[in-house]
């Protein structure tokens, strides 16, 4: 598994990290999970009288979302917080009504928004659990990658659907992904520069480059163990229709 490290560039924020909770830490934070959890009900509730173009409710229901992340193959299904330039890793230590918990929950990047070319979402790595982006922490094993379907971003412009390009484990510092607000020629030059040292990669992989209009970069950490360097990229596209 090769790892990148670079001694130039803005970390990935610590939210890309690990939170490596024993059963005691994860019950005492638990609360906000289980707000999520009702949530996605309502959502799903109210989707049954929705057309499949209108996801309005859901912002209604939940104004201090900024997107919402859905991953097939995993159990993630999140509200996605907006991080500010103020206190980019606020959100490392709260859920998404500003409550204090050691799960933080999972956010976009202080330096892009959810209309950007290329957005970064982190969340926690919560030991063994399957919470937050837990599921996705191997996903730079070929097996594991082969399992995930695709994405689905849901913002107040309406829903985008973005297929797995590839994963990749990095060091904090990397900073080839750190770049948002671009055209696509040098969108789709982003992504061949990260797919051609990935890990694990999708056999469409050149078809999808050349067609990406937009990219999801989910990051966690790699690592069961906390206070590591390493983070896992899973890197999405969206086609150009």
């Amino acid at each position: 598994m090769r790892v990148e490290t670079l001694a130039i560039g803005l970390a990935l924020v610590a939210g890309a990290g690990l939170i490596a909770l024993g059963a005691r830490d994860i019950t005492a934070d638990f609360a906000p999970e289980q707000r999520y959890e009702q949530l996605r009900r309502r959502v799903q509730d109210q989707e049954a009288y929705e057309e499949p173009h209108d996801q309005s409710s859901r912002f209604e229901m939940e104004p201090l979302a900024s997107a919402w992340i859905k991953v097939g193959g995993t159990t993630i299904d999140y509200p996605v917080a907006q991080a500010s330039s103020d206190d980019p890793d606020f959100y490392l230590t709260h859920d998404l009504w500003g409550e204090e918990t050691r799960t933080g929950c999972p956010y976009l990047d202080a330096r892009c928004t959810p209309h950007d070319a290329h957005r970064i979402i982190y969340a926690h790595h919560i030991g063994t659990t399957q919470l937050q982006f837990s599921p996705i922490a191997d996903a730079w094993r070929q097996d594991r990658f082969d399992q995930i379907g695709n994405a689905t971003l849901v913002t107040r412009n309406g829903t985008e659907t973005y297929a797995p390009l590839c994963a990749r484990v990095v060091d904090k510092q990397f900073a080839p992904i750190q770049r948002f607000r671009m055209s696509q020629t040098k969108l789709q030059g982003m992504l061949r520069e990260i797919a051609g040292e990935a890990n694990s990669l999708s056999p469409d992989a050149n078809t999808l480059i050349g067609r990406a209009e937009k990219a999801i970069t989910l990051v966690t950490c790699a690592s069961q163990q906390g206070g590591q360097r390493e983070r896992t990229l899973l890197v999405f596209v969206s086609p150009d229709p």
